[in-house]
């Protein structure tokens, strides 16, 4: 039986189906090129712009030019791919002939305004491998460029409610990776940072490091008791499952991934542990795999009254 969050609906979907929450995050930083002239410009107040957007969604990646009389070739291509153009600009027309697959219907211009000098390139249904560093270039007298990079910054998400047991639960703490990196090779730490550690130096609730867990800087409270998805692990799902839980457990949790090139390497998860009689039912699920083999699970919802004083409402 999992103890979960039961006033969100979309974790505790998550939890239900062992959280394969798969949504992912670019972050697109615009900066100008040492090479940009008055010809064309990075159209952005300052020369470093960041701008959060999700995969799967749209991008505009700015540049303009003030030659609008006689332009006749507009290239946006990215680097270290070939071929290498993601849009093309010739004559009136966008052409397709030498465009990167992978950027097939993806890429466009606002067609009505390039001829206005906003040569701006628009990604659509962005994928993590959009990541990495493009060019934008005119052919007015001589060629001109900008350049924009799109980087991809890994975060960590975690449940925002907290996850509620009742002793005797196992449950599961969340903590995806996005975008889902692969993190066997990486180090895992998993914490009480409201607990007291020992003289020596800190003690983990979980720790994962060179491909196994670490057992001898482990708390000895969660000997046996703490595991991470082994299958998980390839696609950034780095969630802690404790078993058995006990009141003591009740607390906060820490996930920490040193190596992560974002901002944020931890998370903060909370979970609540009460006594079976804390806890009020709140639905049955039955979950039948054949016609003679079903589960069933009861989701709780905290309360801070006690049961008798429940069944009189």
């Amino acid at each position: 039986m999992l103890g979960c969050a039961v006033n969100d609906l979309d974790i505790l979907k998550d939890l239900l189906i062992s959280i394969k929450l798969r949504m992912k995050t670019i972050i697109i930083m615009i900066i100008m090129s040492n090479k940009v002239t008055h010809f064309l410009n990075v159209a952005a107040s300052s020369p470093s712009l960041s701008t959060p957007v999700s995969a799967n969604e749209t991008v505009t990646l700015p540049c303009r030019t003030n030659q609008t009389s006689d332009l006749l070739t507009v290239e946006w291509s990215k680097a270290e791919m070939t071929p290498n153009i993601t849009l093309l600009y010739r004559h009136g027309f966008e052409t397709v002939e030498e465009k990167n697959s992978a950027f097939l219907n993806r890429t466009s211009f606002i067609l009505e305004e390039v001829k206005l000098g906003n040569i701006s390139q628009v990604i659509s249904k962005l994928r993590l491998s959009d990541g990495g560093r493009y060019l934008c270039r005119t052919m007015v007298g001589k060629q001109q460029q900008v350049e924009a990079v799109l980087d991809l910054i890994e975060r960590l998400l975690v449940s925002r409610q907290p996850v509620v047991a009742a002793q005797g639960d196992d449950v599961i703490l969340q903590c995806l990776v996005e975008p889902p990196l692969d993190m066997v090779d990486m180090t895992v730490e998993w914490s009480r940072p409201d607990a007291k550690h020992r003289p020596k130096g800190m003690e983990y609730v979980h720790l994962y490091r060179d491909n196994r867990e670490v057992l001898d800087m482990k708390s000895s409270s969660y000997h046996g008791r703490t595991a991470l998805f082994a299958g998980g692990l390839r696609h950034g799902n780095i969630s802690l499952i404790i078993t058995n839980v006990t009141t003591a457990d009740e607390g906060t949790y820490k996930c920490f991934v040193p190596k992560l090139h974002g901002n944020t390497k931890s998370s903060i998860v909370h979970l609540i542990v009460g006594e079976l009689k804390s806890f009020a039912p709140l639905v049955v699920i039955f979950m039948c795999h054949t016609h003679t083999m079903c589960q069933w699970h009861i989701l709780y919802e905290y309360v801070p009254y006690s049961y008798n004083e429940l069944s009189t409402f």
